[in-house]
This record gives structure tokens, C-alpha cells and sequence, in this order.
């Protein structure tokens, strides 16, 4: 097996700036980590890895992101969602609607969806009145023959109100600018800045998977042989300090990516090549 380090997973408390949500995130990091749990993974071609949720009561399959940052799930109602729209909101017990409706934008495409809050149980770890995000609407073609029902984003905690707190400080920069040049400020912008101070609110009141489910580290296993299986394991142990352990820094603020220089690729057998040589 290919196996990828366990990281560690930072405070939120660096990412979120009010006093209420510093001290909620002190509390968050001061629980103890849960227990370790390895979940398998399902392999389609030895590009796409997803694994078992339960949203609501309801079995779903979820690709576990580490580029995002919030749990999306396709709903039932989603028009557009193809095979991928499988969550019934209204036959949850404990799903919990909420005000706010935030477009999502992937790489392969973008969704609509309306916030709530739902029991998500990944095996043993549970996470009650976990925010959510229901797609109602969703322009990704590859959702027609998906084998998933639900975006898990494995990102670092806090990420969603640091992005909507820029935004509203940026938003308050240009209406200064108006303001000093003795200038109406746009409706537009008013309306702008409105909608980002809500999202805002919403963003700092809501706490991600990593964080309800009390995990501190995560790490992946994938398989060597074709269509094997993969595994992520949910409060893995670091290694730190064990031979042939590698600790990488994280460069990115509010995502997992790190710094790197001299790196290349070798194809057998040819020799190496610069991957700053590749175009």
C-alpha cells in the first residue's frame, strides 16, 4: 500500500476571529481526539475513492474532499443532480432547515444550495446537528453517472468565515473609497455587502465536520494493486518522530498546500524530468 501521512489538523480557533467563536474553538480543541476508526473505501478505476455516510438515518456515498471545506449533499428534489440526488430532506427526523442559499463551485462545475443541519455518522463517529448544505440545483454533468450522493470537505476548519470575512472587509474597503470621494455608494454594492455580512453570520455560527466529529488527524491508504481498495482512517496516529516519518509545513493559510522545490518525476525508464520543464 501507497500510504500518505496522517495530518494534523490546526486549531480553528487561527482561522476565526470573534471572541465567540475563539472561545468555542478553544473548547473544540481542548476535547480529547476520538477514537481511531479506518473506513474502507469504494475505487472506481483508480481515480475516484468514496465511502459510506449516514445523513439523516439515510445511507449515502460520499467522496471525501480535501479540497473543500463543507459537507454538501445532493437532494432527492435536485432536478439536475442525476443519480447523484439521493438525500430526502423531508424524510429526516432531525434535519433542521436553514435561511441561507451559497453557490459552491468545483472544479467540474457549480451547485445552489440551501444550509441546514442534519445527524451525520461515518461508522463509529457520530456528529448531531452537523451543518450541512442541501443542492437543489447543480450544473455538473458528471453528476448523471456519479457514484456518490455527497461532497465531504476534509479542508482546514474555519475556512468558510475567513473567506466570508474578507469578502466583507474588502466590500467595506470599496464603500470607504465612495464614501471619501463624496460619492453615493451603489445600491449593488449595498446589496453585496448585505449578502456577505449574512453569509458571514451564518459562516461563524456553523463548524465543520472535522470539527463536530472531533477529529484531530486523518489519513489515506491507497491500494497498490488495480481496483483495490482504499482506506481513510479518521484520528490516525501522527508518527511524528518515528524513522522514516517526514514532517511537511503547511504554507497554505486556509488549505492543505505546502511549498515545494526541485520536485520531479520519473518515467521508467527514461530518465527524470523537471516538472518545471513540463508544459
Amino acid at each position: 500500500f501507497l500510504a500518505l501521512a496522517a495530518a494534523l489538523l490546526p486549531g480553528a480557533a487561527a482561522l476565526r476571529m470573534s471572541p465567540d467563536e475563539e472561545q468555542l474553538a478553544q473548547a473544540l480543541d481542548a476535547r480529547p481526539a476520538g477514537k481511531a476508526y479506518r473506513q474502507q473505501l469504494g475505487n472506481i478505476g483508480d481515480m475516484q475513492y468514496f465511502g459510506d455516510m449516514d445523513i439523516g438515518g439515510q445511507p449515502l456515498k460520499a467522496i471525501f474532499d480535501t479540497g473543500s471545506f463543507e459537507l454538501v449533499v445532493f437532494s432527492a428534489f435536485c432536478p439536475n443532480c442525476g443519480v447523484a440526488g439521493e438525500y430526502n430532506e423531508q424524510s429526516s427526523a432531525t434535519f433542521q432547515q436553514g435561511k441561507i442559499t451559497k453557490t459552491h463551485a468545483y472544479g467540474s462545475g457549480s451547485c445552489e444550495a440551501q444550509d441546514g443541519y442534519d445527524t451525520v455518522q461515518v461508522g463509529t463517529v457520530t456528529a448531531e446537528k452537523q451543518a450541512i448544505w442541501v443542492a437543489n440545483d447543480c450544473k455538473i454533468p458528471l453528476l448523471s453517472q456519479a457514484s456518490f450522493n455527497a461532497i465531504a470537505g476534509l479542508g482546514p476548519p474555519g475556512q468558510p468565515a475567513f473567506t466570508a470575512e474578507s469578502q466583507v472587509r474588502q466590500l467595506e474597503q470599496l464603500e470607504a473609497r465612495f464614501k471619501d470621494s463624496n460619492e453615493k455608494v451603489p445600491e449593488e454594492l449595498l446589496k453585496a455587502k448585505e449578502q456577505a455580512v449574512t453569509e458571514l453570520e451564518a459562516a461563524q455560527s456553523k463548524h465543520e465536520l472535522l470539527d463536530t466529529m472531533g477529529v484531530q488527524t486523518v489519513s489515506t491508504c491507497l491500494g497498490r494493486a488495480p481496483g483495490s481498495p482504499g482506506y481513510l482512517i479518521w484520528n490516525d496516529k501522527t508518527r511524528a518522530g518515528r524513522p522514516g516519518v517526514q514532517q511537511v509545513p503547511v504554507a497554505g493559510n486556509i488549505t492543505w498546500g505546502i511549498a515545494v522545490q526541485g520536485l520531479s518525476m520519473e518515467f521508467s525508464p527514461s530518465d527524470s524530468v523537471d516538472v518545471s520543464t513540463l508544459t
